[in-house]
């Protein structure tokens, strides 16, 4: 996939900095990500397998909120929503 290029292969981005990325192929999904993306989150890639990626919210260190993001889920549109519900009950929402 054509999540980063050149430079930008190997280091971690800024936070609310997510780089280019491929679009999730679930319509749903691919809203709830550009939402997440809007509000901060960082959309990154993972290798390969059931995970298309995950989402991180940028807050530094181990407590920071994940969630994965599945490259087929069952239902697309539960999904969609469990993403948009783990960011807007994200606790470090107010400090970022």
């Amino acid at each position: 996939t054509a999540w980063a290029t050149g430079s930008e292969r190997g280091t971690r981005p800024e936070a609310g900095v997510t780089p280019k990325r491929a679009k999730h192929p679930k319509k749903d999904v691919e809203q709830a990500l550009r939402l997440a993306e809007e509000n901060g989150w960082l959309v990154l890639p993972t290798a390969s397998g059931q995970r298309w990626g995950e989402m991180t919210c940028g807050h530094p260190g181990p407590d920071q909120c994940r969630v994965s993001i599945w490259s087929t889920p069952k239902n697309a549109g539960n999904h969609a929503n469990r993403l948009r519900r783990k960011v807007r009950n994200c606790p470090h929402q107010a400090l970022l």
